[in-house]
């Protein structure tokens, strides 16, 4: 899941496993919101498929990016 991706490309392959045997899996719905704006959180998220839309709530709204 995470091979080729750049961010990890600098840890050893035994760092790497050990990253993925943490790893859980988790769906989204179409249009769902996955972190809020403001919010505390500590998830780091692995998008597998698909994309997310990342949106400025507060202020002006606006779409600042689609990953």
């Amino acid at each position: 899941m995470i091979d080729g991706t750049q961010i990890f490309t600098a840890l050893p392959s035994t760092d790497q496993e050990q990253l993925i045997a943490k790893l859980t899996e988790k769906v989204f719905a179409n249009g769902a919101k996955i972190i809020e704006q403001g919010a505390a959180n500590n998830t780091f998220y692995i998008i597998k498929s698909g994309a997310a839309k990342v949106r400025q709530e507060k202020g002006t709204p606006r779409e600042l990016a689609e990953l």
